[in-house]
């Protein structure tokens, strides 16, 4: 039968396999298995229940023991639990090795209640659970993330004496790292320490993973470095996680220097290595190094990847090097790797910013033809491109189209179109479109409610702002301080002082410390009202606080003095500046220079342009035109008393 052309089906076989297991020539039955399983012939349920049962006419305790470990590891656990609920009748008693292998499937596949039933009946038979089964359990916790009952669990291991081993730490220091439970991961690594565990190079990096999703990079920092002090080297793994910890932290300087370290310890950087770092690079606008890392990765052998197009293609549009990135995608298809449906929301994204709406329809339709669907990215890109050209009325239908055909949408997609609405004064569409959202299933982000208060701002409507504000805190809603930015520009537009007070110090009791951006909003509105007491008293904050200060803080405040008559005061504050080691820009000269110009010094303001000059920061057609304008008022004046 199995040397015929066609060979019979699996159902034919299994009858065969049936017959013979009835008759107990079970050696025979698990022969012709074997030859099924060479030829690629898949067996059904059917074929492995009788072959389980052929198994268990013959076997011995190691026997079923790797039997049912086998079948745990293939994912045929229900196969293994069959396995082990017959073996009874043949005189063989289940033991532990066999009950961990079928926990350790069950808590793979997130089944960890199951996974405790079973933990429970051997507790029940008199079965000692070892390190192996409670490691599994607590790895199952982990996954499910039920970490709280992890730990417990681990307590619980050590009351009953069973010790801990290397894998049960690591597991659990994992699982707490991943949901950024930092502090309790500290806490068992502590324990393991005290407890006489050498930590090993993936405890590290768990704990490194950890503090870089915890956006807490130098701490990551810190463990990369006390590393050695334990006389623990670093993995490859261990640089991957430090260059993508700080590519995403924008020190992308910091990720190059890991890079040669990795490189100078002769560690061969892998391809998660190089698109980590060509990506950090890309997004931090270094194009011209992400480049030479890709030609770098090509001639020490390591073979570019879709990710790693994909990458450098995202570069390339985001520093506006269109026919670069274009000849790129020609060479990637060229080289046999075909584009995915990122590559294809990429090239549509940078074309659309280069307002090159043509090859965007043809994008469009190539991802068609390829075969592809377009993602709920694909779309999003559609519709801030008709959005951001006013055409709003384009992008309705758009939308309305995909929901009518089922296209998947998210939040931004709806976020795309309100602030669209809101920019186009379509208060009515907006309305719609936000009660929409709640239709939809979905509920508004800190990006939605921005956009909804920064409408009403522009609008003028503050007291709209300041009640959908209000609903939002209350509601439990997020709010980041940009929110509360928004909000006091838009009441110090509207002349709404004392309001702007009140939500800056709101700020605080929210526990939300003001940034740089809210405290110039806040000083060029008292400067603005005269206000300059005030403003310096907020300048004085900033300093105190250690808030970061730049250059356009100090020119509000050198502006506001000048111009409510304090030039003394002004010219302290710009003073101030070399000591504190800012560098005054154009403007900043500016504004003194037409303070001193206002006070009748026209010679110092003339000394102060050339000093300009001598700092390497030229004067503008603003500065220039001052200083005419002034010398043209002085001779006027020298002719009217002549």
């Amino acid at each position: 039968m199995l040397s015929m052309r066609r060979p019979p089906s699996i159902i034919q076989f299994t009858k065969i396999l049936g017959s013979l297991a009835k008759t107990n020539h079970f050696p025979t039955a698990i022969s012709l298995f074997q030859q099924l399983q060479a030829r690629g012939i898949a067996p059904n349920l059917f074929t492995l229940s009788i072959l389980i049962n052929c198994c268990c006419g013959m076997f011995n305790e190691i026997t079923y023991g790797t039997l049912i470990n086998g079948l745990s590891k293939t994912g045929h656990t229900s196969a293994a639990i069959q396995v082990l609920r017959k073996i009874p009748r043949y005189g063989i008693v289940p033991n532990v090795f066999m009950y961990s292998a079928i926990i350790d499937s069950l808590c793979k596949d997130t089944l960890v209640s199951h996974a405790f039933h079973l933990f429970s009946e051997m507790l029940a038979k008199g079965i000692s659970p070892d390190v192996i089964t409670y490691t599994t359990l607590i790895h199952g916790l982990c996954l499910a993330g039920r970490l709280m009952e992890a730990i417990d669990l681990l307590n619980y291991m050590m009351l009953k004496n069973i010790i801990p081993n290397i894998c049960t730490y690591s597991t659990l220091i994992d699982g707490l790292c991943k949901e950024r439970r930092i502090k309790d991961a500290k806490t068992v690594f502590a324990l393991m320490i005290k407890k006489g565990v050498k930590p090993e190079v993936v405890i590290y990096n768990s704990l490194m993973d950890g503090y870089c999703l915890a956006s807490e990079v130098d701490k990551a920092k810190y463990v990369f470095r006390t590393m050695a002090q334990s006389r623990v080297s670093p993995d490859v793994w261990s640089y991957n996680i430090m260059i993508k910890g700080l590519c995403k932290s924008k020190m992308v300087d910091d990720a190059l220097n890991l890079f040669e370290e990795m490189c100078c310890k002769n560690m061969v950087p892998d391809m998660v290595t190089y698109n980590t770092l060509i990506d950090g690079l890309g997004k931090s606008g270094k194009i011209l190094c992400a480049e030479e890392l890709f030609q770098k990765m090509h001639d020490r052998g390591q073979l570019a990847d879709i990710v790693t197009y994909n990458s450098l293609l995202d570069g390339m549009f985001n520093t506006n090097k269109l026919d670069k990135a274009l000849m790129l995608f020609n060479r990637m298809k060229e080289s046999g790797i075909d584009p995915d449906i990122y590559t294809y929301n990429i090239l549509m994204d940078g074309l659309c910013k280069n307002r090159r709406l043509k090859d965007v329809r043809e994008i469009f339709q190539d991802l068609f033809i390829e075969g592809y669907k377009p993602n709920t990215w694909t779309h999003n890109i559609i519709i801030n491109r008709l959005s951001k050209k006013g055409l709003l009325d384009r992008a309705l239908a758009y939308l309305s189209k995909m929901e009518a055909n089922g296209c998947s949408t998210d939040i931004c997609t709806y976020n795309i179109i309100i602030d669209g609405l809101w920019k186009s004064r379509r208060f009515k569409n907006v309305q719609q479109i936000f009660q929409k959202l709640f239709l939809r299933g979905y509920h508004p982000d800190i990006w939605t409610h921005n956009i909804m208060i920064n409408g009403f701002c522009k609008e003028g409507l503050l007291d709209e702002a300041l009640a959908y504000l209000s609903k939002i805190e209350d509601n439990g809603c997020s709010t980041d301080i940009c929110t509360y930015s928004i909000i006091i520009d838009g009441l110090c537009k509207g002349g709404r002082l004392e309001n702007a007070r009140h939500i800056f110090q709101k700020l605080f009791l929210r526990g939300y410390r003001p940034d740089i951006w809210t405290y110039n909003i806040m000083i060029n509105e008292l400067c603005k009202k005269r206000l300059l007491k005030e403003a310096l008293a907020y300048l004085s904050k900033m300093e105190d606080n250690v808030c970061s200060i730049d250059i356009r803080t100090y020119n509000i405040i050198i502006y506001g003095l000048c111009e409510g008559g304090r030039l003394k005061s002004a010219q302290q504050i710009f003073q101030k500046l070399f000591v504190r080691g800012y560098r005054p820009d154009v403007w900043t000269f500016t504004i003194m220079v037409n303070g001193l110009c206002k006070e009748g010094l026209l010679d110092e303001a003339l000394a102060l342009k050339s000093k300009m000059k001598d700092l390497g920061c030229s004067p503008n057609k603003v500065t220039n035109n001052i200083i005419s304008r002034y010398l043209k008022q002085v001779k006027m004046t020298k002719r009217e008393t002549s």
